[in-house]
C-alpha cells in the first residue's frame, strides 16, 4: 500500500514537469528577424549596430560571423548566422564568455521557454539544455570550450544542407587523389 502511494505522488509531481517541458515553443528566429529574413536586411539593420567586426563566408551555404556582438549585457564573443537555401536565415550558433553562462541561460529559458531536455551528461559537470521541435533544434552546453559556453540552433533545411555537404566531402575524401 505504501509503495502505490509512494508512486501515485511520484507520478502527481512529475507529470506537471514533463507536459510543461513538451510545450516549449520552438525559436522562429533570430531577434526580431524571422526564419527565412535575407541576409542583407539583418547585416544592415542589426549587425552594423551591434558587431565589433562582420565577415562572410561559404562553406556549403552562406554565413556571416559577428566578433563582439552585444547582447543585454552578456559578452557574446561570437555570433554566427546561417543562411541556406537562398541567402535566407536558417540556424544561429553563439560563444558566450563562461562568465555570462547563467545570464544567457536564463535568458534562453525565458525566450524559449523549458527545454525538452536538461542533463549535466559530461564527466565535468556541464549542463546540456535542448529545445527539439518539428521544424527547430536548438542546443545549449555549459561548456564547449576551456572558458566558453555556446548555443546552436538550426531549422531542418539548414540541417538538410549540412548533411549533404558532409556527404559530398565523404566521397571526395573515398576517391583520393
Amino acid at each position: 500500500m505504501r509503495r502505490a502511494a509512494l508512486f501515485a505522488l511520484i507520478t502527481i509531481l512529475l507529470v506537471p514537469s514533463v507536459v510543461a517541458e513538451s510545450a516549449a515553443e520552438p525559436p522562429t528566429g533570430f531577434s526580431q528577424f524571422s526564419w527565412g529574413t535575407r541576409v542583407g536586411v539583418i547585416r544592415d539593420q542589426l549587425l552594423a549596430q551591434r558587431c565589433q567586426a562582420i565577415t562572410e563566408s561559404w562553406d556549403g551555404w552562406r554565413s556571416v560571423l559577428c566578433i563582439d556582438y552585444r547582447l543585454e549585457g552578456i559578452s557574446v564573443l561570437s555570433l554566427r548566422l546561417d543562411f541556406e537555401p537562398g541567402d535566407s536565415l536558417a540556424g544561429y550558433s553563439m560563444t558566450i564568455a563562461q562568465g555570462s553562462y547563467s545570464s544567457f541561460r536564463d535568458l534562453t529559458v525565458q525566450r524559449f521557454g523549458p527545454p525538452t531536455v536538461s542533463s549535466r551528461r559530461f564527466p565535468w559537470g556541464a549542463a546540456v539544455m535542448s529545445w527539439t521541435s518539428d521544424t527547430v533544434t536548438a542546443t545549449l552546453m555549459e561548456r564547449c570550450g576551456v572558458e566558453t559556453s555556446c548555443i546552436e540552433v538550426t531549422t531542418r533545411p539548414l540541417d538538410r544542407k549540412r548533411q549533404e555537404v558532409l556527404e559530398r566531402r565523404r566521397r571526395d575524401a573515398a576517391q583520393g587523389f
